[in-house]
């Protein structure tokens, strides 16, 4: 593939999706979100992960298509029962 994005969004091997975005890429993750979901036929679910807790923030992912975000630090069990739930 040409990049990443095209990679991601062809590949069919996956089950959901998981972005661990920081701060200085908030942008660049809601754009990745949007263009996912916009060509993902499949619908896989989109978990968003992130240290930061900006409520305006967490509303543009979900406003782009994310079906979970789950801020940091988090257990193993919180993130397995995110999932589990998300992909059942």
């Amino acid at each position: 593939y040409r990049n990443f994005n095209e990679g991601l969004i062809k590949e069919k091997d996956y089950i959901l999706i998981v972005f661990d975005i920081t701060k200085n890429f908030w942008d660049r993750g809601l754009d990745l979100c949007k263009r996912v979901k916009k060509n993902d036929s499949d619908n896989r679910p989109v978990i968003i992960l992130s240290s930061e807790f900006m409520k305006e923030k967490i509303q543009q992912f979900y406003n782009a298509g994310a079906d979970e975000f789950l801020v940091k630090p988090f257990t193993k069990i919180d993130f397995v029962n995110l999932i589990e739930k998300i992909t059942s």
